[in-house]
């Protein structure tokens, strides 16, 4: 009787470590294992905005035509030799009635 309650306490023991401490640990490191592909998943966005951004400070920095091109766009700049007509949209017209 000694030997059968020494293995039913044994068995008792080793469910509730299965159940209790396996299960949980389990669940965590899955949920770590999917933090991580999301952080992996956001860093390669990020290094591909980082490489797109690299470029486009690059043109800015080399290409006149693009500066020239921003500056009459945003700024309204023109030549010496130009007339600037600007012409309002739609809601710029109707928003000053």
């Amino acid at each position: 009787m000694n030997l059968f309650s020494t293995i039913l306490i044994l068995t008792s023991l080793f469910i509730f470590y299965q159940t209790h401490f396996v299960g949980t640990e389990t669940e965590k490191l899955m949920q770590l294992k999917s933090s991580v592909q999301k952080t992996s998943f956001n860093i390669e966005k990020l290094e591909d905005e980082n490489q797109r951004l690299k470029l486009k400070i690059g043109d800015l920095r080399n290409d006149y035509e693009i500066i020239e091109g921003l500056a009459r766009l945003k700024l309204g700049m023109k030549k010496n030799d130009e007339i600037f007509i600007r012409i309002p949209t739609a809601e710029q017209v109707f928003r000053e009635e």
